[in-house]
């Protein structure tokens, strides 16, 4: 990765997550879906520096198998995670979590990129905020709705892109504040719905986020990932540390 994909000093967490799971599909011998994964971002990720990627089957069941993946660099333990891989298995469970919004894209707000302030990686976004507020604009309330996807037009959603966006957004938090201030992913827990509805696209993905609650420097946050069709992808949950 060169530089444009760096968030500050490390490399963009979507990026990390992405990479995980890459070993983890190489050392796990499974080929079922991913459908959770639990990560902690521990230290930066350099630029310049060699990257060892590991992963290994903590268990094998007949239809589930829980997989440890990290990402090191020299002695340095800088991400680590737990995934889940489950194959479909018959069920009568049936709920479907589709949403009905209808807010588009080509009428939302455009974020853009300005270097020096905006972490380098995202120039590779186009985002829109439907509702709510960009970062640093002092809203009163920091729930939003916004639309992601790649900026090259030569690329398509698979498992490894589709990770990769689900770290995109900013922290909804920096929309309350005046004046930029740095923030962190502490760690992600990110629940895998249905994101083969987007495999083999570049459509726009709906992110309907909120914040939980924010003080001490963190804050705790949500997104629901939503396709154009309204299919539910994906959940987010994060624990983000604010330095302002």
């Amino acid at each position: 990765l060169d530089q444009s994909w760096l968030q500050g000093r490390s490399w963009f967490g979507g990026m990390q997550m992405a990479l995980a799971m890459k070993a983890a599909r190489r050392y796990g011998e499974s080929e079922a879906p991913i459908r959770s994964v639990h990560a902690s971002f521990i230290a930066p990720v350099l630029h310049g520096a060699p990257v060892r990627a590991t992963a290994h089957a903590l268990r094998k069941g007949r239809s589930a198998t829980q997989i440890r993946a990290s990402l090191d660099q020299g002695e340095q333990r800088c991400f680590d995670c737990t995934a889940i891989l489950g194959a479909d298995r018959p069920s009568e469970m049936a709920h479907d979590a589709r949403s009905a919004t209808k807010s588009s894209p080509e009428r939302a707000l455009r974020f853009d990129y300005r270097p020096g302030v905006i972490p380098n990686f995202v120039q590779h976004y186009d985002m829109r905020w439907a509702s709510g507020r960009p970062p640093f604009s002092g809203a009163t309330d920091p729930t939003a709705t916004i639309f992601a996807r790649p900026i090259a037009e030569h690329v398509r959603y698979d498992e490894s892109a589709f990770i990769a966006l689900t770290d995109v957004i900013p922290p909804p938090i920096l929309s309350v504040m005046r004046t930029p201030a740095p923030a962190s992913s502490m760690n992600c827990a990110l629940e895998l719905i249905a994101p083969q509805a987007v495999y083999g696209s570049r459509q726009w993905i709906r992110f309907e986020t909120e914040v939980h609650d924010a003080r001490y420097g963190y804050a705790w946050q949500s997104s629901r990932l939503y396709a154009e069709d309204g299919t539910l992808l994906a959940v987010a949950h994060q624990a983000v540390a604010v330095f302002s």
